[in-house]
């Protein structure tokens, strides 16, 4: 495994969390919905012997700050802010899923910054993605477990509370 650093980037009243890794173009890669950065754990030593390569935690996500009561934010300009810390004037943005929506937008406000977009079954803003029936029902099994989980949880809780 390449040796990279790991921060803490301050921006726009919150904390991201990032590795950097490698020489070369910046290649920035943007981790889907659900997962975080270590999802790019497989491509990320690849990447890094001909990229300097940047992951990070989108806000809520990984160990990246998710406020309480946050107010509207923007997960561009969040990425923008990372970049500006990291000094990184022109990347490549790789996107994964809702990582590529992100990436693509991103595009869209700030082509100056991008040098080459790859997206990854990304979706579009403004539309909205069809849920198959594969689909739903994954939705469906992932939301029953987690209801189960919580139940389970809740039901312990309770017992301890009240009768230990």
């Amino acid at each position: 495994m390449m040796a990279y650093q790991t921060g803490i980037a301050h921006v726009n009243d919150t904390e991201l969390s990032y590795d950097v890794g490698g020489s070369g173009h910046p290649l920035t890669l943007i981790h889907g919905m659900l997962v975080d950065r270590r999802s790019w754990d497989d491509q990320f030593d690849v990447f890094a012997r001909q990229y300097q390569v940047v992951r990070y935690d989108m806000r809520g996500w990984g160990d990246s700050l998710q406020e309480q009561a946050e107010p509207p934010f923007s997960p561009r300009q969040d990425l923008l802010k990372l970049l500006d810390s990291l000094n990184i004037q022109k990347t490549y943005l790789l996107g994964l899923s809702g990582g590529g929506q992100i990436a693509l937008d991103f595009t869209l406000e700030h082509p100056h910054t991008v040098d080459a977009l790859i997206l990854v079954a990304s979706g579009l803003s403004g539309v909205p993605m069809p849920l198959t029936e594969t689909v739903q029902a994954f939705v469906g099994q992932y939301y029953g477990a987690l209801h189960r989980c919580l139940a389970g949880v809740l039901q312990k809780t309770f017992r301890v509370m009240c009768f230990e």
